[in-house]
């Protein structure tokens, strides 16, 4: 970028394309036409560049607070500034050809000269690792710093678990393609261009699942199916949707691997028949838990028996500091339980490890709605660990429905009758 839209705003990107091989970066300089090689300090990130990571070099009085690049800049690029105010001695020249040299020890490994005839806030993105004479302007405003290039071939790393797989439905109704959910659940726009997805047990082939530009914004759901005669099963679905071949998935176990364009696992799920009914998915309950573990998964409550596009019908979500909090003191399991006296996971087993001995607890059932389902105990007297069964009736005696409920725990210290309380949520499912 050496005609920024914003003061001060020159930078150049640097990529590591090795497989496997991390660069030092303490022993990189860049050398702008005639001036003096120029060494940079860290600003975020670390000294080592990765296999098929990116480091962005800004100026060294760029706005570190307010920049425009700070919300583009994915958090797994390292961010670096020059020791000195500016590239050269006044910056980059905006109206005439120049060269910059990449040095890595006093050798030149790389160098670039830019064509000066880009708009203000117009990069120049190089397009192939292997030819450092295909170079275009960018496209977008202030570039593409940390992000893939448009149109370029050069693969970007993203970090594991930024993207996971959100829902699956292995067992379609007849004629209904197969098709799996995906969630970014990271804070950054992600280019999903030449991404891959194999399962797990049939043989694993990697499968393409676009070969264009496709981002994902945070919070963002995609639906990939194999055929668009998912349409027919979904009517009015108007989420984000990708048509692509994946290998079958079986219906007793099996899995979902996913790929971003460097080949690395962003996300791998290993699933086992529940006794899923044949036109339901297994939905994730909270996507910030493990992938694997096993009661981070349930069939759909949904009536339409999924809920592609869209929040997952038995989604919980548990602030990370607050399972600090309760996880050391509290656990529920099996969690979804599923209370149909078929004898298996009909109770929900509360397992206490307190910090300090109490003198009595209140549990309490809500239903999703906050209404009070059931006064489970009352000042009850419990050892500092202890365990209690909840049956998964009511009030009345009669079996809750299916769907997610918080547990309301208030604990009285026995010495200095200090309060404490924790509200967990779980899950009542049923097999369908």
């Amino acid at each position: 970028m050496f005609y920024p839209s914003e003061v001060n705003g020159e930078f150049i990107e640097l990529f590591n394309p090795s497989d496997s091989i991390t660069i030092d970066l303490s022993n990189i300089s860049v050398k702008y036409y005639t001036s003096n090689q120029e060494k940079f300090v860290i600003v975020k990130g670390g000294i080592l560049l990765a296999p098929k990571q990116i480091a962005i070099i800004l100026e060294g009085d760029y706005d570190l607070v307010n920049g425009a690049y700070l919300q583009m800049i994915p958090d797994e690029s390292i961010i670096l500034k020059l020791a000195d105010n500016s590239f050269g001695s006044n910056g980059m020249a905006n109206t005439s050809d120049r060269t910059v040299y990449l040095i890595e020890n006093q050798i030149v490994i790389d160098s670039c000269i830019y064509s000066a005839d880009n708009s203000a806030g117009c990069s120049d993105e190089r397009m192939l690792c292997d030819d450092y004479s295909l170079w275009k302007n960018s496209a977008q405003l202030n570039g593409t710093p940390g992000l893939p290039n448009h149109g370029s071939s050069l693969p970007v790393s993203y970090t594991y678990n930024s993207i996971v797989v959100n829902e699956i439905m292995y067992n379609p109704m007849t004629d209904e393609p197969e098709w799996f959910e995906i969630y970014n659940r990271s804070n950054d726009s992600i280019n999903i261009n030449r991404w891959e997805v194999s399962d797990i047990l049939s043989k694993p082939v990697k499968k393409n699942i676009i070969q264009k530009d496709q981002i994902i914004l945070p919070e963002d759901y995609f639906v990939i199916a194999k055929d668009s005669a998912f349409l027919k099963y979904h009517a009015g679905f108007a989420g984000n949707i990708i048509i692509a071949s994946f290998s079958s998935l079986n219906n007793d176990k099996d899995g979902i691997v996913l790929y971003d364009a460097t080949g690395k696992t962003i996300d791998s799920v290993y699933y086992e028949d529940k006794n899923i009914s044949k036109g339901k998915s297994i939905e994730r309950i909270d996507p910030d838990n493990n992938s694997n573990a096993r009661d981070n998964w349930s069939s759909s409550l949904d009536i339409s028996g999924s809920t592609p596009g869209k929040i997952n019908s038995i989604f919980t979500y548990v602030d990370p500091s607050e399972e600090k909090l309760i996880n050391p003191e509290i656990s529920l399991s099996p969690n979804p339980f599923s209370p149909d006296n078929d004898g298996f996971e009909d109770n929900l087993n509360i397992q206490f490890s307190l910090s300090e001995p109490v003198s009595g607890i209140n549990v309490f059932i809500y239903n999703g709605r906050g209404v009070l389902v059931k006064e489970l105990v009352n000042n009850y007297s419990i050892a500092k660990n202890g365990s209690l069964i909840y049956d998964g009736k009511d009030g009345d005696g009669n079996p809750i429905k299916m769907g997610i409920y918080l547990m309301y725990i208030e604990t009285t210290g026995m010495f200095n009758y200090t309060k404490k309380s924790f509200t967990i949520p779980f899950v009542s499912a049923r097999k369908l």
